[in-house]
């Protein structure tokens, strides 16, 4: 029992021993050699990267191990959105298609390790301006033609800004749409951003804006209507020139004064060539044929804008003649007047004018009626012009004095009875009588008899001489003759005596 126990503490020691001299083997031959550590990390740099198609379009990321000691160096590249890169095998990176992706180097150690950068791929901008650089927009207008070029047109852009340098001209929204609001100039500018390879950068793009200030109204200054002479000459007709128009804008000035529309000129048309014609540009008329049209003047900056008055074509007015020179109207009374022209067609001139000396004896209507008001006198003057050529006549126009009464004189009459088939009469008289107002005494004083029994006692209705006829009695009846106002009779009882 001794001796084993002995036995295995020797084989013990001997074991000891040899290790320890295996450890001394170890440490002698790793001398002077540097310890392995494991990798913890890999970063890429830079964080992101803006490539550009049609520029600087490659980019070799760094890469940094940590820790720096690490011998397990080996990486895999990856793309996380294919299409839009070119990858190498070392990781250098080359654009493809515009658009943004991720680059992942992956330690092939240890695939929980990796690094990565976000790349940009973009269309590079060059160049970015208004073309045209200034253009012309109408009021009240909402456009979007007017948008700035991009160079090239898919290029990358981050945004657009635009802005009017007078908003009371125009304004211009988010989408570069333009909206005009009244006449005058204002710049339309749009700021662009845009990428770089380090970062981004802006440029500016500018429109002049004109806004002309609108045409609302034409007005022809002519007087109405327009009448030319057709005056035959050996080279055609006579042109006459029209007299001036106006145009009108609705705007104002800070002052509040009117401003004058950018675009004053008219185009001139008539409503029948076959009667006259017109210069489009001058107004200029000539005449073709005697008749009627129209004359319009069209605002060239708005077509929607016109005026238009009526057009006489005529010949030459040699002579005016009235159809009734002298005229006496009773009163309440309307009565036509005419006239005829030499020629005759020189009537299609105009609407002959007529005025009246004294007011209130009678009216007169456009068309030459008269209509008698009191008792008087009065004269009519009828003007007709055709062209340079003016004529007018006069016409006399009396309104009689209405009768209101009539008496007889004497006032009662008696014939003997042997003296009535002996030529025995009486010659009556009597008197009209008009009111006070108008003098008294009427303008008609005529008047006519009657019997009511000439079997008793006729009478001449004009002269008033009854003679007797037989005994007995009879009522003579005068009665005036003008019943204007009204019907006016006196009687008269004569008594035929044997």
């Amino acid at each position: 029992m001794g001796k084993n126990f002995k036995s295995s503490k020797v084989a013990i020691a001997k074991l000891v021993s040899v290790l320890l001299v295996l450890q001394m083997v170890f440490f002698a031959l790793t001398a002077g050699a540097t310890a392995v550590q494991p990798l913890v990390s890999v970063t890429l740099s830079p964080a992101s990267v803006n490539l550009f198609l049609n520029g600087v379009n490659t980019k070799q990321p760094t890469v940094v191990f940590s820790p720096t000691t690490n011998t397990y160096t080996g990486l895999t590249w990856s793309s996380s959105i294919p299409g839009i890169i070119n990858l190498g095998a070392t990781g250098l990176i080359t654009g493809a298609a515009v658009g943004t992706t991720q680059v992942k180097a992956t330690s092939t150690n240890n695939a929980s390790i990796f690094g990565s950068v976000t790349v940009h791929v973009y269309n590079a901008l060059t160049g970015f301006n208004y073309n045209p650089a200034k253009t012309t927009i109408k009021v009240n207008v909402t456009s979007s033609t007017y948008k700035p070029i991009l160079a090239p047109l898919n290029a990358s852009v981050t945004s657009i800004i635009y802005s009017s340098s007078d908003t009371s001209v125009a304004t211009v929204d988010a989408a570069g749409v333009i909206h005009t609001l009244k006449g005058g100039t204002t710049t339309i500018k749009a700021l662009v951003t845009y990428p770089t390879a380090t970062g981004t950068a802006t440029k500016t793009a500018s429109l002049a804006l004109t806004v002309p200030v609108p045409t609302t109204s034409v007005t022809l200054n002519t007087g109405l209507p327009v009448s030319v002479n057709l005056i035959p000459i050996t080279s055609g007709f006579k042109i006459y020139p029209v007299t001036k128009f106006t145009v009108g804008s609705g705007q104002t000035n800070s002052s509040g004064a009117a401003v004058t529309p950018t675009d004053k000129t008219v185009s001139w048309s008539t409503g029948n060539n076959s009667i006259a014609a017109v210069n489009a540009t001058t107004g200029a008329i000539t005449p073709v044929a005697i008749g009627v049209t129209t004359l319009t003047a069209k605002s060239n900056y708005d077509s929607t804008k016109s005026s238009t008055v009526t057009l006489y074509v005529y010949s030459n007015l040699t002579s005016l003649t009235l159809n009734q020179p002298k005229l006496t109207i009773k009163q309440g009374v309307t009565v036509a007047t005419g006239f005829t022209t030499s020629p005759t067609n020189a009537a299609t001139v105009n609407t002959a004018t007529y005025s009246i000396d004294t007011v209130g004896v009678v009216t007169v209507s456009v068309g030459g009626a008269v209509y008698a008001v009191k008792p008087g006198k009065a004269t009519i003057t009828v003007k007709l012009l055709a062209g340079n050529i003016k004529q007018s006549k006069t016409i006399a126009v009396t309104v009689p004095t209405p009768p209101n009464g009539i008496t007889f004189a004497p006032a009662s009459v008696t014939l003997a009875a042997t003296s009535l088939h002996v030529d025995k009469t009486i010659n009556l008289k009597a008197t009209v009588s008009a009111l006070a107002t108008y003098g008294g005494i009427p303008t008609d004083k005529t008047y006519r008899f009657s019997s009511s029994n000439y079997a008793v006692a006729s009478v001449n209705g004009a002269t008033g001489v009854v003679t007797g006829i037989n005994p007995g009695t009879a009522t003579i009846t005068v009665t005036a003759t003008d019943r204007t106002a009204g019907t006016f009779t006196n009687t008269l009882v004569i008594t035929v005596i044997p």
